[in-house]
């Protein structure tokens, strides 16, 4: 290990999102860690100490973890638009015209058609918008889990629990959709003493 690497600050023309390249390697990056020089914010990324992180910040952190023609949604799409969550798993949609992701153990895939309005991004990269998100939480992941990351939407004003009702009637009657509408019934018990006018862009 050089001294170098101890004792040099991260550049100050860092980007946003600070990758091993960006300040000479692996060991300056992992000394730049241990020194509390550089925050992780997803595996093998970092931010300065203090900044301010926005969404496109966490869904950059993703950009090199996510399969070519894939959304990023469920529980991943609730870390890019909040910060909840663990991103060192991946949850992407992909078409069900394309073949399924090569498998990886950070990697969830669930095929699923989403529709143009349904995503928003930066060039490439893509995410589930937050209405959309919350949907599939609710049909799809498990209560225990869903329920805290819906929560947190409503609480950042991303999510109006009455519209994702209503998104949810929109869908056949049967056991999903019975169960999903238990969920934002509690849900909504939740968060009504507080909850602000939200958006779902």
């Amino acid at each position: 290990m050089l001294l170098r690497h101890v004792l040099t600050p991260p550049p100050t023309t860092l980007p946003r999102t600070v990758r091993a390249g960006d300040v000479g390697g692996p060991v300056a990056f992992a000394e730049l860690r241990t020194s509390r020089r550089l925050v992780m914010l997803a595996p093998d990324v970092a931010v300065l100490p203090g900044a301010s992180v926005t969404r496109t910040d966490r869904l950059v952190a993703l950009a090199a973890r996510i399969p070519p023609r894939t959304v990023v949604g469920r529980l991943s799409a609730v870390w890019v638009h909040t910060g909840h969550g663990d991103p060192r798993t991946l949850a992407v949609l992909y078409p069900p015209t394309a073949h399924r992701p090569t498998r990886r153990p950070d990697l969830r895939t669930h095929q699923a058609t989403v529709a143009d309005d349904d995503v928003e991004g930066l060039g490439g990269l893509l995410v589930t918008r937050p209405l959309r998100t919350a949907v599939d939480l609710a049909r799809h992941v498990p209560r225990e889990l869903s329920l805290p990351a819906l929560e947190r939407l409503c609480h950042d004003g991303l999510l109006d629990t009455a519209r994702l009702a209503a998104c949810l009637r929109a869908h056949p009657p049967g056991p999903l959709a019975s169960e999903s509408l238990d969920v934002v019934a509690e849900l909504a018990a939740l968060v009504s003493p507080r909850q602000r006018p939200g958006h779902d862009t």
